[in-house]
C-alpha cells in the first residue's frame, strides 16, 4: 500500500483507500492497529525518523488509546481528522502533544455484527 503524508489531507487519501476494502479487510487492519500502533503508521503514512521516535516515547496508555480509537475508526468506516501544524523542530519530546479530541465507540448488537460510532479527532500540538 501507498505511503501517504503525515496531515489532514493525508489522512483523508488514507480513509478513502481504506474505506473501499471489505469489511473483512478493515477488520485485519484494525487488528494490525491494535497490534502494533506505531509500526502501523510507519507503514501507513510518511514518517521521518524524529516522528518515529516520537511515537516510541509515548506511554504505553497513550499509544493504547490512540490504537484502540483509530481501530473502532477504521474498522467502523469512521470519520478520522487529523488536526497538526507544519513540522516544526521539536525540543524535547515534552513539547509536543498529541491528543484524541473527539472519541469513537464500538457498540454491542445482537447479532455480534461490529459497529461503531462517533468521529475521531486527533490533535497535535506544539
Amino acid at each position: 500500500m501507498q505511503k501517504f503524508q503525515l496531515n489532514t489531507l493525508g489522512f483523508d487519501a488514507l480513509q478513502r483507500v481504506l474505506y473501499k476494502h471489505s469489511d473483512a479487510e478493515l477488520e485485519h487492519q484494525s487488528l494490525l492497529i491494535n497490534q502494533d500502533f506505531i509500526q502501523w503508521m510507519d507503514n501507513n503514512f510518511e514518517l521521518n525518523r524524529e516522528q518515529i521516535n516520537h511515537l516510541k516515547t509515548l506511554s504505553g496508555e497513550t499509544i493504547s488509546q490512540l490504537a484502540s480509537q483509530t481501530a473502532i475508526a477504521i474498522q467502523g468506516r469512521l470519520p478520522v481528522t487529523l488536526i497538526k501544524p507544519e513540522i516544526k523542530p521539536v525540543i524535547g519530546y515534552d513539547s509536543k502533544l498529541i491528543e484524541p479530541k473527539q472519541l469513537v465507540m464500538e457498540l454491542a448488537t445482537l447479532d455480534g455484527k461490529f459497529e461503531a460510532e462517533g468521529e475521531l479527532i486527533i490533535q497535535i500540538s506544539y
